[in-house]
């Protein structure tokens, strides 16, 4: 079995379970119900957690990459992430909304968001509402998944 598909596989099965795996002295996931974080041996770092922010819930899956060894920032990669976020969200990829790093911690370690909106009782919404988190940019999952980045 590949990585990304046991990486996978542990999120589809922990997501409602409020397993938490690593460090927990992250302001942002301190807010959120961890569901779960890990890395892997090549330094992929996925945390998948639940949050409300401004009366919105929303599943949130943030992706970086780290030099393992070192726990160093690694570049982020695009390539991976176009491929491993439609096996983390399945069909619901399309209603996800794209959020590049924004806070100092999160551009250092260069962390993406990407966010599966959803009713008070976690049920997905079906669409992408408007971007309403602030005056961060985003993307749908069409335009990131189209977007060239340098």
């Amino acid at each position: 079995m590949r990585i990304i598909d046991q990486i996978v596989d542990q999120l589809q099965q922990q997501a409602m379970a409020g397993v938490f795996r690593g460090d927990d002295d992250m302001p942002y996931a301190r807010a959120c119900t961890m569901d779960i974080a890990l890395s892997d041996e090549k330094g992929v770092r996925f945390m998948f957690m639940r949050h409300v922010e401004d009366g919105r819930h929303f599943f949130n899956l943030s992706l970086s990459f780290r030099l393992y060894q070192a726990n160093k920032p690694s570049r982020f990669d695009h390539r991976f992430a176009r491929k491993a976020v439609p096996v983390v969200f399945g069909s619901r990829v399309v209603s996800i909304l794209v959020t590049p790093p924004q806070t100092k911690d999160g551009k250092y370690w260069s962390v993406w968001h990407f966010r599966l909106f959803t009713d008070d009782k976690w049920a997905p919404l079906g669409y992408t509402p408007p971007n309403t988190l602030g005056a961060e940019p985003a993307f749908s999952w069409d335009e990131y998944s189209r977007a060239v980045f340098a």
